[in-house]
């Protein structure tokens, strides 16, 4: 009776870590609903990121409920974006965001303004 109980264990043990990638990162059929239509643009690509990425993506989750759905829009189209940028691309938009983050308050505020004017010229957008 012992060993079929164990071998039981063990195969669920090994399905379990199956669904599960390195890091104990959750593949796309694992994630909630919540979790799921926050990430819905990463979905082609969740279960092959890297365990870093899906850690950072899940983290941004937990602002998701509370956004009105305009707010959710612009986050998927965020989402989408950032998805499609190659590694160095990331990592000279964060290079730029340190150091505009390191700026004084208003010259900040200027550059912010200076993107909100050029984004409503592009894009008519808000």
């Amino acid at each position: 009776m012992a060993k079929p109980l164990l071998t039981a264990a063990w195969f669920g043990l090994i399905i379990g870590m199956h669904t599960l990638s390195a890091y104990g990162q959750p593949v796309w059929g694992d994630l909630d609903g919540r979790q799921k239509e926050a990430l819905a643009p990463l979905e082609q690509d969740w279960d092959r990121m890297e365990p870093a990425r899906r850690k950072k993506w899940l983290g941004m989750v937990n602002r998701h409920p509370d956004m009105t759905p305009e707010k959710k829009e612009r986050f998927h189209s965020h989402v989408r974006d950032w998805d499609s940028l190659t590694p160095e691309q990331r990592r000279s938009a964060r290079d730029r965001y340190r150091k505009i983050d390191r700026l004084p308050p208003e010259k900040r505020h200027e550059i912010k303004q200076r993107w909100h004017n050029h984004r409503q010229q592009i894009t008519g957008a808000d």
